[in-house]
């Protein structure tokens, strides 16, 4: 796929950002979403002289859905693929939707390794003992079938620098409520950005 193609897409929905890609370099990725038929993650890097930027899109090829706006962008790919969520496809759904849906974004983690820890975390001994104290607490997405044919799904996630404990309702349309977020562990030694 070549890389003006894609710019020229983005350009129908997203003006200002498609320019500012043509003008820096950009790294763009494209990653295929299982509980998808036609659009896949399209993932746009630009090097910034100040810091990189991340831009999220659905696409399918012939046009472009801008992500990490609001989760009514994500709701109308769903409807574009006439969405019916798989019990095998809730957990990887879920990640997606968290991440791509805008605002102040929860990061859904079940190990140490999918954290993007501090370096200086394993040298000063309280904030060793406090990435301890998070890692006890991570734990594998724990996916409940609801007979309305949706999902129940808990997790652990990371928002901002804090650790919290959420409770989901994945509607098989791909509609998403949290029913419940708690906050479990505050100032965790993470990275807020580069997720």
């Amino acid at each position: 796929m070549a890389k003006t193609n894609v710019i020229e897409r983005i350009a129908r929905v997203d003006e200002v950002h498609a320019e500012t890609m043509a003008e820096n370099p950009t790294e763009i990725k494209v990653e295929t979403l299982p509980f998808y038929k036609k659009f896949k993650l399209l993932l746009a890097t630009v090097d910034l002289p100040q810091r990189p930027v991340l831009l999220r899109y659905a696409d399918d090829g012939s046009h472009v859905i801008t992500l990490d706006a609001s989760p009514e962008h994500i709701y109308e790919v769903n409807k574009l693929e006439d969405l019916h969520l798989q019990a095998p496809h809730v957990a990887s759904y879920l990640r997606f939707f968290l991440e791509n849906s805008g605002g102040d974004a929860y990061h859904i983690v079940e190990t140490e390794k999918e954290v993007n820890w501090l370096k200086a975390s394993g040298q000063d001994p309280e904030v060793k003992a406090l990435k301890e104290k998070c890692i006890a607490m991570l734990h594998a997405i724990k996916i409940t079938a609801l007979p309305d044919g949706g999902h129940f799904a808990n997790a652990t996630a990371i928002r901002g620098r804090n650790l919290a404990e959420i409770s989901v309702k994945v509607h098989v349309d791909g509609h998403v409520e949290i029913l419940a977020e708690k906050t479990v562990l505050s100032n965790i030694p993470v990275a807020e950005v580069a997720w």
